[in-house]
């Protein structure tokens, strides 16, 4: 027994000869052991006439290869590998037999007997073999594990272009709002002797702003259409705007509602009348834009402004030039005439409210006075543009002085009349675009801070899911012989304490790998590559056969577990193993909560369209603070004694599994009374 505790010790490093000198049917146990689990064993030794000779092979490995045990041996090893690789394993091997400690762990590709090339994980020991040194092969296939690889990186990649994609939407309705904040419409001038003139300083800025729904409703107005319309936006919001248009108008109107629903983006212009809180009709001018597609505005914003005056001067005050003179004073964007020389000759009142001025007070003074000092390239390049072509217009935006003493930007539209015998100067219309300004800035902070947390949270999720892949390959690889090698030990040793200490390695072997199954479950299931395999299962008979596999262990605490089972449950959609995994997460939680002489049940039972599963304890219970936590990953309570395990991953990994089956779990538990943990599978996916 003694020998066979050194052999265990030593694989997969330098194995003595005594595990082919003390019991041959031993040795063929654990070779078969090996096969079993998916492991190919090959034996190497030089002869005089040739290198790395096989001397031995499991079944495993020629099941691998596709060669029959009398092909493979005589064969030298260096015939199952592709060129490119034979230099480096030849070097190896050779300081291997020469008695160097070289890499034991290595992945590698052999060729099966048709030339195809399969991946395999290898590992290369020392031994001694009929008198004579040796080397051990194990390899295990891994193709599996290579095309899981793949996936990974697939899922990964199919992320990065879905955040590529929504960054260049964000930047793009980013780009819209901004030109859709300094989007005007050029000044209507028409100039008919002394009409002309006044005509020319037009332009009604008071617009409107209103977003309809995709019904017709009206979900928002600005405040301005108080003032416009005399309603309240209060008053008309959630009332069709069909309700306040013209009979006349109204065909046309539905029309282009129509074709702006099935066009997102479209932008249609419009001229119609519109009926107002005084009673009467009045004209309105206006753009909509269909943005029903876009996921923040989901409506359709319509500009609108009232021309009504524009157009009952049109018609019947073309010679009345003081009424014109009134519509510039009182028109809300700010309107001047600056001559040849740079002075202004002309103010309107809305100067007052913007700037601080009278109109009176800036006319005489040189219009670059009032631009501050960065600007004033830009100014005096729009300038000279203008005077090298009259009758253009220029648009630009600059700052300028307010009385008070602070700097406004201003957004401007110049045009060149001093060929006009009437007007002989250049009219500039302006309005204050600081807080426009403003509000654009903080959205492109916004929408930089939005980028940042974006990268920030794709790099947390690639190095999670990279480090959780190679933390569970790392414990894996050498996990494997020792599970294998541990259950050897304890299913051939009869005397203590040796068969304690193996059965402990055994039980602690299958726990790691309990965990780490856990651990790549959970992790799968974080990022969607948790996959099910629903079918119709008989949930009664698999809640009994898990009642029964857990028993014992109750029994050995003290404790009672009772199933309060119906005679008959419908069949349930679920993938069984995973449906097995929560119940037996359940129960054993359960168990190791409850004291001994406690009481565990097991219930189940049919609950309108769901099958409902109960595990309840009389255990200590579980505070309410505490409880909001329990699903939770890595989240355990403090008990007494051995029975607490793990990472603290069960509750959490059922949590996930009910959710992939269509299902909701929860629980309920009182301090000193017990819990109760319940979860529920709906019964229609069985039928599906």
């Amino acid at each position: 027994m003694a020998g066979k505790s050194r052999v265990a010790r030593n694989m997969p490093g330098l194995v003595s000869a005594e595990i082919f000198k003390e019991s041959e049917e031993w040795h063929r146990a654990l070779v078969e052991t090996l096969g079993k689990a998916g492991y190919g064993i090959v034996i190497l030794q030089n002869t005089p006439e040739q290198e790395a000779v096989v001397v031995f092979v499991n079944d495993e490995a020629c099941k691998m290869v596709d060669y029959s045990p009398t092909e493979v041996i005589g064969m030298s090893a260096w015939d199952f590998f592709d060129s490119s690789e034979l230099a480096e394993l030849q070097g190896r091997y050779r300081q291997r037999q020469g008695g160097k400690q070289v890499l034991s762990y290595y992945e590698t590709t052999v060729l099966r007997k048709d030339g195809t090339s399969l991946p395999v994980e290898a590992s290369a020991s020392t031994v001694s073999y009929h008198g004579n040194i040796a080397t051990v092969l194990f390899f295990k296939d891994i193709t599996e594990h290579r095309e899981m690889q793949q996936e990974l990186d697939e899922h990964r990649r199919h992320l990065e272009e879905l955040v590529a994609e929504r960054t260049a939407e964000l930047r793009e309705t980013n780009e819209r709002l901004q030109h859709e904040i300094t989007e005007r419409k050029q000044i209507e001038l028409v100039l008919r002797e002394s009409e002309k003139y006044f005509r020319s300083l037009i332009e009604n800025s008071q617009e409107v702003i209103m977003v309809l729904n995709s019904d017709g409703s009206i979900r928002y107005e600005s405040p301005s259409a108080q003032r416009v319309t005399k309603y309240s936006p209060k008053v008309r919001q959630g009332r069709s705007i069909f309700e306040f248009i013209h009979p006349d108008d109204l065909p046309r109107l539905v029309r282009q509602f129509e074709e702006m629903k099935a066009s997102p983006g479209a932008i249609v212009h419009s001229e119609l009348r519109g009926l107002w809180n005084d009673g009467l009709w009045h004209y309105v001018e206006g753009s909509a834009r269909s943005l029903l597609h876009d996921p923040i505005i989901a409506g359709i914003v319509v500009n609108f402004r009232d021309i009504t005056e524009r157009k009952e001067a049109e018609e019947r005050l073309r010679s009345s030039e003081k009424y014109f003179r009134s519509l510039i004073q009182n028109a809300l964007d700010s309107i001047v005439v600056i001559g040849g020389d740079g002075i202004i000759i002309y103010g309107n009142s809305a100067i007052e409210p913007a700037r601080g001025y009278k109109p009176e007070e800036i006319v005489g003074i040189n219009g670059f006075s009032e631009v501050h000092p960065e600007d004033m390239p830009k100014a005096i390049s729009v300038y000279n543009e203008l005077m090298q072509n009259p009758g253009t217009s220029v648009r630009t935006e600059v700052r300028v002085r307010h009385r008070d003493g602070s700097w406004r930007i201003v957004e401007a539209i110049a045009r060149n009349l001093h060929n006009d015998p009437i007007v002989k100067g250049i009219i500039v219309n302006y309005h204050d675009v600081t807080e426009h300004r403003k509000a654009a800035e903080k959205l492109q902070e916004l929408y930089q801070q939005e980028k940042d947390l974006r990268q920030q949270l794709e790099m947390e999720m690639n190095r999670k899911v990279e480090f959780t892949r190679a933390l569970a390959h790392e414990l894996k690889t050498p996990l494997t012989p020792m599970l294998i090698s541990s259950q050897v030990l304890a299913s051939e040793l009869k005397e203590e304490p040796l068969l304690s200490l193996a059965r402990n390695l055994s039980r602690g072997a299958s726990n790691l790998n309990s965990r780490i199954d856990e651990l790549l479950d959970l992790a799968k299931g974080e990022i969607g590559m948790l996959q099910l395999k629903i079918e119709p299962s008989d949930a009664l008979q698999l809640l009994r056969e898990v009642a029964e596999y857990v028993s014992p262990v109750a029994l050995s605490r003290g404790q009672s577990l009772i199933m309060e089972l119906p005679d008959s449950l419908p069949l349930v959609g679920a993938d069984k193993v995973r449906l097995r995994q929560i119940v037996l997460n359940l129960l054993n939680n359960a168990l190791n909560y409850t004291p001994e002489g406690g009481r565990i049940t097991l219930r189940a039972a049919q609950k309108e369209a769901n099958l409902v599963v109960e595990v309840e304890d009389n255990g200590p219970g579980i505070a309410e603070e505490g409880q909001q936590h329990m699903f939770e990953p890595y989240h355990r309570m403090a008990v007494v004694g051995e029975r607490l395990s793990g990472l603290g991953l069960g509750l959490a990994l059922c949590k996930t599994l009910v959710g992939l089956h269509g299902g909701q779990i929860w629980m309920k538990s009182y301090v000193g009374k017990g819990s109760t943990f319940s979860f529920s599978l709906p019964l229609e996916a069985a039928n599906q």
